[in-house]
Parts: structure tokens; C-alpha cells; sequence
């Protein structure tokens, strides 16, 4: 399949559930449970025709989107420009996330059957939510995939903050408070990069010699290369969370709603 739109309808298709339920009357509890669940059905059935289309044998990225997107510059002025693209694509393991993430969302929604209150705005961030994960999969624009990781945080934060147990108020603080740290780090590096390289694709800087670029270019020292690192290491490192950073994520699952 070349379709260049396939994989952002797969990734936004959620959106139509929320654009359903914001015009439903927040008494029809049973209908709100149907929409919202259906909704997660739409990106399910995409996921499947996707893993379908793949072709495991071409070893590259497939269902590319490229476009530019966010202009840095003025080319009027400066005779050059730089631009940040939205670009999308997956390759196999990829791919299986998102499958796995659209079969998560289905069952998530279906176990949502023991929410009893404000079903409407609940759904409607749970909707938000899967947005966010199918997005942060397939992205190939750092600053991109930080819109997408960054998109989970808020519906994730009321989920938690709302629907969810005793300390749940506690629990969604401590979330946002360690997950925006680590977004702090991990945007100041990836404007590091961008700055150092010119962009912010990211086969584009897989395929970057960092050793062969002129001295005089900060990056092209192995010192500040371990530098990016050890930032980027933080940042995933409070998000994933691994040990020492890993302790928001012990009040998030004994506070959040199971289906979060």
C-alpha cells in the first residue's frame, strides 16, 4: 500500500469517536459506552489491514508520509530555510506496537464497563490517549514524536486524577511532575540536534557521520555526543521508568482506573 494519508487516518481515526461523543447528552450512559467502544474498533480494523499490506521481506520503512511542516527561517531574507517534516512510516517492530496498541485500546475500553461516572469526558480522554500512542509509533520526526509522547500526558493525567482511586490526585501530580522533567530534557536535546544537524528526521540522522563533520561543529566531538546521550538516557529514563526514576510509576498503577 502507498497510500501517504493511510497511516495518519490510522493514527487520528480516533478522533472520530471523540467528535461523536462530544455531541451525545451525557445521560445516555449506555450509548456512551457503545460509541466509545466502537471507536476503538475503527483503528483496530486499520492496524490489521496494515499488518496485512506489510511486506516483511523489503526491509525498510513503508506506509511514508513527508511533508514539510514547520519552517524554521525565511527564505526571502536568508536565501535558505530549514524545515521540520511531518514524517510517518513503520517498519516491522513498529508496526507490532501498533497492532498491539489498537488491540490494547479495545480491551482497555471493553474493561471500562466498571466506570460509572462522567462517561463521556472519560472516553473522550481515553480517545485522546490512544491518539497519542499511535502517534509516538510512527513517527520519524523527533519533534513529532515528541507531540505525540507529550499528547498522552494530559488525557493520562486526568484519567488518573479523576477516575481514579484514594490517592489518586497524589499519584496524577507525581505523574505529571517527573513525566514533564523528562520532557524538559528531552526537548532541550532534540532542539541540540536539530541545531547541530539541520534536522530532525530521524533515518536522516541515523545515517549521519558524526565523526566526518568539520571540528569547529560542537557535535562532532565524542564529548558532547555522550552528553546528548546521557540527557536523552534521562528523559526515556524517567518515561519508561527504569531504577532510580521509577517511582511515579508505583502510585500510577496502584491509583490509576485498571483500564488506564
Amino acid at each position: 500500500m502507498s497510500d501517504p494519508y493511510f497511516l495518519s487516518i490510522l493514527i487520528f481515526s480516533p478522533l472520530l469517536g471523540i467528535i461523536v461523543l462530544a455531541f451525545m447528552p451525557k445521560g445516555l450512559e449506555s450509548s456512551l459506552r457503545t460509541v466509545g467502544f466502537l471507536a476503538t474498533l475503527l483503528p483496530l480494523v486499520l492496524a490489521v489491514i496494515a499488518f496485512v499490506q506489510f511486506d516483511a521481506g523489503a526491509g525498510r520503512f513503508q506506509f511514508l508520509t513527508s511533508v514539510p511542516w514547520i519552517e524554521i527561517g525565511d527564505a526571502d531574507v536568508t536565501n535558505s530555510s530549514l524545515y521540520i517534516y511531518y514524517a510517518l512510516g513503520v517498519d516491522g517492530l513498529s508496526l507490532m506496537l501498533i497492532l498491539l496498541t489498537t488491540i490494547i485500546a479495545t480491551l482497555a475500553a471493553a474493561a471500562s464497563v466498571k466506570v460509572r461516572q462522567e462517561l463521556k469526558g472519560y472516553y473522550m480522554l481515553f480517545l485522546l490517549l490512544e491518539v497519542g500512542m499511535l502517534g509516538v509509533f510512527a513517527s520519524q520526526s523527533l519533534l513529532l514524536f515528541f507531540a505525540f509522547f507529550e499528547m498522552t500526558l494530559v488525557p493520562t493525567y486526568f484519567l488518573i486524577a479523576k477516575w481514579g482511586y484514594r490517592g489518586r490526585e497524589r499519584a496524577a501530580n507525581t505523574f505529571l511532575i517527573y513525566n514533564g522533567l523528562g520532557s524538559a530534557v528531552m526537548l532541550i536535546a532534540f532542539i541540540v540536534l536539530f541545531t547541530q544537524t539541520g534536522t530532525m528526521n530521524i533515518a536522516k540522522l541515523q545515517a549521519i557521520d558524526f565523526s566526518q563533520l568539520p571540528s569547529s561543529i560542537p557535535i562532532s566531538h565524542p564529548a558532547f555526543r555522550y552528553g546528548l546521550l546521557f540527557a536523552l538516557i534521562v528523559a526515556f529514563g524517567v518515561k519508561l521508568p527504569i531504577f532510580p526514576l521509577h517511582s511515579w510509576m508505583l502510585q500510577v498503577h496502584a491509583e490509576a482506573p485498571v483500564p488506564t
